[in-house]
Formats: structure tokens, C-alpha cells, sequence
């Protein structure tokens, strides 16, 4: 892991200058990364720690993550921790907070981790569970409720999210990965993959309740043609912000690199509706050689912006949970 590396970061449309767009600024990482590493040897997360979502609460730091243990039958399950700086976590010792089903339910094979957000004094997340015979075919999304980010209840009328009909391009898997309520209206972003090849595109649904979903008819944002960029095999796992007047998306991506398909790093896109989406001519914004980021989790704290991702090195074990940050805007 690289020592407090900078690494440049395109704010196209983050104005730093009143008047300006186009601005270029600096992720800084944390010099003690990664600041969550993998659990202990025997402990249901010590074969992979995942950020899933981060909210602050007004005092506190939250984050869900993913976290399996080290035998391949160990489920994916949620994990729950606390952070009054961002840096510094505090493991739940409830964990794992959200567990799969019993036999036979919706969600009996893996729960991993997706949106977060903490409204009304309640803590909402909409989770991806998966059952049945296949454990990658017909993902979907739960919902469930917390008055402290420990203690869940899963919604009885789950899945909330469910994949589209044959031939779309979320027909396989329906992951929600990010979602932002406006006063009235919840809206979300999520991975969605097609078959037989499991290219992930990012999906938007828009819901009055954060129950009932309406999914928008196609993808919101898709890979660039093979050849011809750094994302040009799949996009996925969203991270939307909104500021006031534009929305600002981090996301993962993968790309072909000779004979092989790998993680490329994260990238950046804005929008004026959530729906249309301008790449940022610059990206990947966030990468460094072979140790790619992904799964980047953004929170504007009022002081800075925040990043939490996942070290990623092509076949080796997941590196942890790393964080940076950057003053754009300060």
C-alpha cells in the first residue's frame, strides 16, 4: 500500500472556484491504510472485509460492510462498525449484523451489504440477497430497518428490488449500491448484470417509500466500446452524492487489459437528473498500478470529502479497507 499517495482526482463539475468547473484536486491517502483490515483467523469475516456504506449520523461515523470467513461454504453476511473520525473503527460486537435467511426464504444463500442512509433518526438499508439453486442468478434487493445501525429488521415483504424480465439488462442480478431520499422521493442506484455474460451496468429506480420501486427502462450508465476507454467491459457499484443542484457519481469498473479482464480503478461521472450521466474526460480518477481501488464509498462531511474503498490485487485476497481524502471546495 502506497504512503499517504496522491493520487489526481477529476472534479469536472465540482466547482472549487465560483464560476469554474473543470477544477483538478488531489486524493490523499490515509498513511495508516488500510484502517480496517480482515478479521481474525477463525472469525466469520477473515476471509474478506467489504465496504458496503458509510453514513454519518451527526456524532458518529457508521459503516456496513461484507465480510465472509475463510472456508468457501462461510456465507456472506453484513458487518457493522462505529467511527467518531473515519479513520479509527470500532468493530459491533452483535456482528455479523444481517445474516441470510433460513432454508427456504429469499435470502437463504448470502446477504452482502448495499445503500445506507440514516433518516427520521433510523438507520435504512437496502441489502442484496440471494437463494435458491443458483447463487448467482436472481439477486436481489432487501430492505431493512435499525434504530442504531446494530439491531436490524429485515422488511417482511422482501425482495423490494426484484431482477427484470428475460432479455434485460438486469435480468440476472439486482444490487443496490446506493440510494438518496430528497424529502420526497427516494432514488437509487444499482448494479445491474444480464445474461449469459454478467456484464455489470448501472441500473436507477426511483420509490415513494423506499418499498415500492419504479426501475427506469435501461441502464443509466454503460461501458464504453471495447478498445476504446478504461471501463470498457463493465461499470457497477455506484456511489451518488447530491450537492444541491448536480449529482456526482463514484464508481468501480473493469476493463480489458491485453488477454485479461481486471479491475481498472474508479471513476467519475455527474448529472444535472440522476439519469443522464457525463463521464469525466479525465477518469479513471482514482487508481494506482496493480493495487486497484474499488468499491469506493464517498460522504461530504462538511470539512472535507471522504473516501472508504477496497484494495484490490488481480488473484490475490482482498487488502482490506482503505481511506483518502480530499479538500476540494474547503
Amino acid at each position: 500500500v502506497m504512503n499517504a499517495a496522491r493520487v489526481t482526482f477529476c472534479a469536472a463539475m465540482i466547482v472549487c472556484i465560483a464560476g469554474v468547473a473543470g477544477a483538478q484536486t488531489e486524493w490523499v491517502e490515509d498513511p495508516d491504510n488500510p484502517v480496517i483490515g480482515l478479521g481474525e483467523p477463525g472469525e466469520w469475516d477473515a476471509g474478506h472485509r467489504e465496504v458496503s456504506a458509510v453514513v454519518f449520523d451527526g456524532s458518529m461515523y457508521h459503516m456496513i460492510f461484507t465480510g465472509d470467513g475463510e472456508e468457501e461454504e462461510d456465507p456472506l453476511s453484513i458487518g457493522h462498525a462505529t467511527s467518531t473520525d473515519g479513520e479509527t473503527w470500532t468493530m459491533d460486537p452483535a456482528n455479523p449484523v444481517l445474516t441470510p435467511g433460513e432454508e427456504g426464504e429469499w435470502d437463504d444463500i448470502f446477504v452482502a451489504g448495499g445503500a445506507l442512509i440514516y433518516e427520521g433518526g433510523e438507520f435504512h438499508m437496502w441489502y442484496t440477497g440471494s437463494g435458491g439453486d443458483d447463487v448467482w442468478i436472481g439477486v436481489r434487493g432487501g430492505y431493512a430497518t435499525s434504530p442504531d445501525g446494530s439491531v436490524w429488521t429485515k422488511y417482511e415483504g422482501n425482495p423490494v428490488l426484484d431482477v427484470g424480465p428475460a432479455g434485460s439488462f438486469d435480468e440476472a442480478q439486482a444490487w443496490p449500491t446506493s440510494v438518496i431520499f430528497d424529502g420526497s422521493l427516494y432514488r437509487m442506484w444499482y448494479t445491474g448484470t444480464d445474461l449469459p455474460y454478467y456484464f455489470f451496468t448501472v441500473g436507477y429506480a426511483e420509490s415513494p417509500d423506499g418499498i415500492s420501486w419504479t426501475k427506469h427502462p435501461g441502464p443509466v450508465l454503460e461501458p464504453v466500446p471495447e478498445g476504446t476507454g478504461w471501463d470498457d467491459w463493465d461499470v457497477f457499484d455506484p456511489s451518488v452524492l447530491f450537492d444541491g443542484s448536480l449529482y456526482h457519481m463514484w464508481y468501480s469498473a473493469h476493463g480489458t487489459v491485453g488477454n485479461l479482464v481486471l479491475a481498472t480503478g474508479i471513476g467519475y461521472a455527474t448529472s444535472a437528473d440522476g439519469i443522464e450521466w457525463a463521464k469525466c474526460p479525465e477518469n479513471p480518477v482514482f487508481t494506482f498500478g496493480e493495487e486497484q481501488p474499488r468499491f469506493a464509498r464517498v460522504l461530504f462531511d462538511e470539512s472535507a470529502y471522504r473516501m472508504w474503498y477496497v484494495h484490490w490485487v488481480f488473484e490475490e485476497p482482498s487488502q482490506g479497507i482503505s481511506t483518502a481524502t480530499s479538500d476540494c471546495c474547503v
